[in-house]
């Protein structure tokens, strides 16, 4: 299954999705994120997207590759694309 299918699921979750779209992101840095949107963007801290590279966990334990999209230092701010 791709990953965009496996992000989709996730947010497609209905009430349960504050809960179920929140990650936990590994790479250069160690924090959690948000699932925007059903294509696979994650929402993070541009200090825990530290690395070009990293692996997305979700709510329950599958783990998805990662690529850094946009950074902003200023507001601390980085979206990632699940692959």
């Amino acid at each position: 299954m791709p990953a965009s299918a496996s992000v989709e699921r996730i947010a497609a979750k209905g009430s349960a999705i504050g809960r179920r779209s929140t990650v936990h992101i590994h790479g250069g840095g160690s924090g959690s994120g948000v699932i925007w949107s059903a294509e696979g963007l994650i929402v993070t801290n541009a200090h825990v997207a530290r690395d070009e590279r990293a692996v997305v966990e979700t709510w329950d334990g599958r783990k998805l590759p990662a690529e850094l999209k946009s950074l902003d230092h200023r507001r601390d701010l980085a979206t990632m694309q699940v692959d």
